[in-house]
């Protein structure tokens, strides 16, 4: 009895420590990095996820960007079908196919890897003329079914605009606000798409298929409370939990 106690508790434990992915780069709502993974494992998508405006960045849709994702839990399986990683963009109630990409063929382990975004065409952002720049936001959905996982999200919330004009709607040459305008009200409220099938890539005719350039990284053990209020109070209450099984064990193992 005692032994299955303490086997619980461990289990406990596991789960609770336990993330899996997340946007490390650019700035998300939640932490996922190998210095706080406090972001990583979250279940609820951004639409239903309270937004973070400190946070958020100036995106210009007509350069190229890069995309750090931050892989905690891999749950990696050989010899099946991979999991997935589906990265969108929301913005004025529409919903762009960025990319989707393999984890079979980015990273099988615990680390880092990079992903690079083409620039978007602006005529798929039908009726947006980014003057002022338009709030939206990045959502990655890792889909780790495949490998015994569930379906996480990562967000991350930008102003969209262009250094590029744009004839059809009029010039876009502006300058991005700084922070302090960051309450503006001009938010996606587009609902994301379903949960997605296992291993079901998001297709998009017109979506650019970006380079993978994956970049192991070493990480820590350490960790560093959490920039999210809600996350930390979460982990705070998992850890109290933790130590107090572990705490119980110790009494009934003596």
């Amino acid at each position: 009895m005692k032994l299955l106690i303490l086997l619980l508790v461990v289990a406990v434990n596991i789960s609770f420590i336990s993330a899996n992915a997340g946007i490390q780069s650019p700035l998300p709502r939640l932490p996922c990095s190998s210095e706080d993974t406090s972001g990583c494992g979250n279940k609820v998508s951004c639409i239903d996820l309270k937004v973070n405006e400190a946070n958020r960045q100036n995106y210009d849709i007509s350069q190229q960007h890069q995309f750090t994702i931050y892989q905690a839990n891999p749950f990696y399986v050989q010899n099946v079908s991979s999991n997935t990683y589906t990265l969108e963009l929301f913005v004025e109630g529409q919903n762009i196919a960025i990319g989707t990409y393999q984890e079979n063929t980015n990273l099988q382990g615990v680390g880092q890897f990079s992903v690079d975004i083409a620039k978007i065409d602006a005529s798929r952002l039908h009726g947006i003329t980014f003057d002022p720049p338009v709030k939206g936001y990045f959502q990655l959905t890792f889909d780790a079914r495949m490998g015994g996982g569930e379906v996480y999200y990562s967000c991350a919330d930008v102003y969209l605009m262009s250094s590029e004009a744009y004839t059809k709607y009029g010039t876009t040459n502006y300058t991005a606000p700084d922070k302090d305008s960051a309450n503006k009200p001009n938010s996606s409220t587009m609902k994301p798409k379903s949960t997605p099938k296992p291993s079901t890539p998001v297709t998009d005719s017109e979506s650019e298929t970006p380079t993978p350039t994956p970049t192991p990284v070493v990480h820590s053990e350490d960790q560093v409370a959490a920039e999210n209020p809600e996350s930390s109070a979460i982990s705070l209450q998992f850890n109290t939990f933790t130590i107090a099984l572990l705490f119980l064990s110790c009494l009934l193992l003596l």
